[in-house]
């Protein structure tokens, strides 16, 4: 081989759950017309308590070719909020609200939904979702490589949410190119608060101006082509995994190996191995269908060709890697089944 200029490979984007390794990165990609300068030394911790919370999804885009933690180039993080601060930010909304959530939060304000009540509340009253930052290493919105980022962050955020029973997303923008592009991704502008309060705006550049963008059935219509819809009528799972279940899949369908799965969980091989029996046993009584049946003669299913089968029907029904407990599975539990079909 010659000693030329070094081999260098175009990018490649994929979207992970984040970890506390991440956070440092990351919170040097917040913009500054976030107004969140006096919190900056205290945000790593807060987030630190909120990675590995299911009230709360992490998302990171990293580039595959690069090294952690510059291969980062792009993080969302939303919360699952109460009833009572959702209905707080749609009657009476604020500017800069993200910084408003920070500062009661560490009032001691219970803002955010608990891992059991988000479970209870998820398919019965539904839930309501803030996006709290989605921050680029790059943030030129006419690079290719900005774009590439994106579109894997969009992905990222239809994997982490989809499957819930959504009431509303919240998200604050700034900037009206940023609120374009976002009401391009099926958000609809709610606020903008440069026109509603011109004196507190007047000496601020117009790309810093904030914009509260918000998304819900009403808005973006139930069954419409816009992709955003999909979050809003999910389907009921029939399986009813455990909490630690869910967490194997979701990696699974991250591609994860088994190894990778229980250093990512801290668990042993072994319980990685049981976990899976478990989860085929479970699969096997309440969804049949998912994993077709042997053909005649065959000694059964091998373990990859079972995972295969899962995973692809997993892809298109993430609202089984949600928490929570329908009323169908609470029946089913009790001795009745489940009166429906999945294709």
């Amino acid at each position: 081989m010659g000693t030329g200029e070094p081999i260098t490979h175009p990018p490649a984007f994929r979207f992970r759950r984040g970890t506390s390794a991440d956070l440092s990165s990351c919170v040097q990609m917040l913009l500054p017309e976030a107004r969140l300068e006096d919190l900056a030394g205290r945000l790593v911790q807060i987030w630190r308590g909120l990675v590995d919370s299911e009230t709360a999804t992490f998302t990171v885009v990293e580039d595959v070719t690069g090294s952690h933690p510059r291969n980062i180039e792009g993080f969302g993080m939303s919360l699952f909020v109460t009833p009572e601060f959702a209905a707080d930010l749609r009657t009476h909304p604020r500017p800069y609200f993200s910084a408003d959530l920070y500062r009661r939060l560490i009032a001691g304000e219970s803002i955010l939904l608990t891992p059991d009540r988000l479970g209870s509340v998820n398919w019965t009253t539904g839930i309501d979702v803030v996006i709290l930052h989605f921050g680029l290493r790059h943030a030129d919105l006419d690079d290719v490589r900005t774009y590439q980022v994106l579109v894997a962050g969009s992905a990222g955020f239809y994997f982490f949410h989809s499957g819930y029973r959504v009431n509303s997303i919240s998200y604050e923008v700034y900037g009206s190119r940023a609120a374009r592009f976002t009401e391009a991704a099926g958000f609809r502008c709610v606020r903008r608060w440069a026109r509603e309060q011109p004196d507190g705006f007047r000496d601020m550049p117009e790309e810093h101006h904030p914009f509260l963008m918000m998304a819900s059935p009403e808005l973006v219509g139930h069954g419409s082509l816009n992709p955003m819809s999909q979050l809003f009528s999910p389907l009921e799972p029939v399986i009813g995994f455990s909490a630690i279940e869910r967490r194997l899949l979701e990696l699974a369908l991250l591609d994860q190996t088994d190894p990778e799965i229980a250093a990512s969980l801290g668990l042993s091989m072994a319980t990685i191995k049981k976990a899976w029996a478990t989860v085929f046993d479970r699969v096997g009584r309440r969804a049949p269908y998912v994993i077709p049946v042997a053909a005649p003669g065959v000694a059964g299913q091998r373990g990859p060709e079972k995972r295969r089968h899962l995973l692809g029907y997993l892809r298109s029904h993430l609202e089984e890697l949600r928490p929570g407990r329908p009323r169908s599975l609470q029946e089913s539990r009790s001795g009745s089944s489940p009166v429906r079909s999945r294709a």
